[in-house]
């Protein structure tokens, strides 16, 4: 599955307690299974302990990864059409 990601940073009161920053997932390939029905998941407040050499893109990878294993339970899903419009 190819994502498009958006690093939001951390800022404000999450930036006191929180290492990594927030992200957001974009479906790229909208006729494909997704992590989501709308093409569009939000990822903030993840907390993860520093990692050395673990770059904020292996980051990412690892949160969606761990996210379809146990939310998804493996399996993605298709953008439902209703939101298609959104994901061009």
């Amino acid at each position: 599955m190819r994502v498009r990601i958006e690093l939001e940073g951390v800022f404000g009161i999450g930036a006191s307690f929180g290492y990594w920053p927030g992200f957001s997932a974009h479906v790229v390939d909208s006729d494909k299974p997704f992590l989501s029905a709308t093409g569009y998941r939000s990822f903030l407040g993840i907390h993860a302990d520093p990692t050395p050499q673990l770059s904020p893109d292996d980051f990412a990878v690892k949160v969606i990864a761990g996210y379809v294993e146990r939310e998804l339970r493996g399996k993605l899903v298709a953008v439902a059409p209703q939101f298609l419009h959104s994901c061009a």
